[in-house]
């Protein structure tokens, strides 16, 4: 998991929101770090942009069911 946060606290915020991003493969590695991700934000305050490649191999509906 790589983590890069915004020095702005949440308060100095206009929408008082962080934004954060996860990339997924579908790997049971990725699908823990979603997992990780969902325990850290803000889920009634943030943005969670999960970010899949369509590929045979990757079942997106089981990256989402993840969140």
């Amino acid at each position: 998991i790589l983590l890069v946060k915004e020095v702005i606290h949440r308060s100095e915020k206009k929408n008082g929101r962080y934004r954060w991003a996860a990339l997924s493969d579908g790997s049971e590695k990725s699908l823990l770090s979603l997992h990780v991700i969902t325990k850290i934000i803000n889920r009634e305050k943030d943005e969670l942009v999960i970010i899949t490649v369509e590929d045979g191999k990757i079942n997106t509906e089981s990256v989402l069911a993840q969140v």
